[in-house]
């Protein structure tokens, strides 16, 4: 089966981001032939910067394009091409025309999967930012009122995302051995389960739990960390009253 067709988006708010948290995803579904796209939505020119800005002469647009030019070879050297929106960083501000551009590059790549940030982080607020434009933007893409006329054939693809970020440990040094800090999947455990049939017979099946699914359950030991942004509630379980009979 030819993954020549296949393609995956990553909605990162910073550079750092898609690096230490998707490089292994990325890296892995490029090999196996995806075209996988990056939509950086900052330099990280401000809060992801800071070696940067100790050097004499440190400007932002000097910051900028020295950010912009790791990013781009840390991309090729992944086997992904990366677009910037170059929307700021502390705080990140995406306006109409990048959310414009977000819609058109849902349309124009159609994603079989998305990975993206938690949708709460209370030490950068950056991140869910970027996750809520990332997930209003896939959805507003199935529009067909908006930006009426345009040519596409487009599903909205499933969104992959830690449940939580509340252990975050500061720019690139999430610790390896807690999987809830990644952007996406990657080789320390993670492993996203999808709801959906459709998306587990067209994934890859990747050995250490990359993206989209796995195909078969979870085995022992292994933590599953991501989940879908669409999938059905877990069912509770009944809560113990006192009128429940001791043992």
């Amino acid at each position: 089966m030819t993954n020549a067709n296949k393609t995956g988006l990553v909605v990162t708010a910073h550079p750092g981001d898609f690096v230490w948290r998707a490089g292994g995803a990325i890296a892995l579904h490029a090999k196996k032939g995806y075209r996988i796209k990056i939509a950086c939505l900052s330099f990280g020119e401000r809060g992801e910067s800071q070696f940067a800005w100790k050097e004499s002469g440190a400007t932002l647009e000097k910051v900028k394009a020295g950010r912009r030019d790791e990013a781009q070879r840390a991309a090729e050297m992944l086997g992904a091409e990366i677009e910037f929106f170059d929307a700021g960083d502390y705080p990140l501000r995406t306006t109409e025309a990048h959310f414009d551009r977000m819609v058109d590059i849902y349309r124009e790549l159609n994603p079989s999967f998305v990975l993206t940030h938690a949708l709460e982080d209370p030490y950068n607020f950056d991140h869910p930012n970027a996750a809520h434009f990332a997930q209003e933007t896939r959805v507003v893409a199935q529009a067909m009122g908006h930006k009426p006329g345009a040519r596409y054939t487009y599903a909205a693809p499933p969104v992959f995302f830690p449940k939580s970020a509340w252990s975050w440990n500061g720019v690139g040094t999430a610790p390896v051995s807690n999987p809830s800090n990644c952007l996406g999947p990657r080789a320390n455990g993670c492993r996203p389960v999808s709801m959906n049939p459709r998306h587990n017979a067209s994934a890859a099946r990747p050995s250490r739990g990359f993206p989209p699914t796995a195909t078969r359950a979870a085995p022992a030991g292994s933590v599953d960390c991501m989940h879908r942004t669409n999938r059905r509630p877990a069912r509770s379980r009944p809560a113990y009253t006192a009128r429940t009979r001791e043992r």
